[in-house]
Parts: C-alpha cells; sequence; structure tokens
C-alpha cells in the first residue's frame, strides 16, 4: 500500500530536522497541559506518518494529522501544515 501523503511528510520530515519550525502559542497551552516537550513533537513527526489531511477553517489551506508515540511511549498526535516552514498547529496525547 502506498502513502497518500509520502511527498508532504518528506517536506515536514525535512524541515523539522532542519529546524525549521514554529510552534504556535496554542501549541505551546497543549504542551504544557499533557507535559510534552519539544522532543516528543518531534520524535512524533519524524519516526510516523500522516494519518489523515484536513481543510484548515481558517482558509482552507491543508494541515496533516501526524500520528506517533512521544519519547516516553505514549500515543500522540501532531496537527501540522507546510508554510514555507513547518507550523505546529498543536499536539495532545490520545
Amino acid at each position: 500500500m502506498s502513502d497518500p501523503f509520502q511527498r508532504e511528510h518528506g517536506i515536514i520530515r525535512r524541515l523539522v530536522r532542519a529546524g525549521r519550525y514554529v510552534l504556535t502559542e496554542h501549541c505551546l497551552d497543549e504542551m504544557i497541559t499533557d507535559g510534552l516537550r519539544v522532543d516528543d513533537i518531534e520524535r512524533v513527526v519524524t519516526e510516523r506518518s500522516i494519518i489523515r489531511s484536513e481543510a484548515d477553517s481558517v482558509g482552507g489551506r491543508r494541515k496533516y494529522v501526524i500520528f506517533g508515540r512521544t519519547t516516553l511511549d505514549f500515543e500522540a498526535e501532531v496537527i501540522a501544515a507546510i508554510r514555507g516552514q513547518v507550523v505546529i498547529i498543536t499536539v495532545y496525547l490520545l
């Protein structure tokens, strides 16, 4: 089975590995609420896969839901968008 988001996830991985990403204020709030760190986000984004794409409610641009595991092996999802750099919209534990 082919990965329908292979191209987009490759772009996201490369940008995150290069440090070309930002965290929204909402993401920072969720990180505090769930006790997550930046390395948890980096692990989910670089080691796992996009599970779906959604239209952003503001402007209709694409955002991607990436499922993975944190550094402490908890399941989490990261919502990210590609805007010249990666914008980490939010993260949360499942």
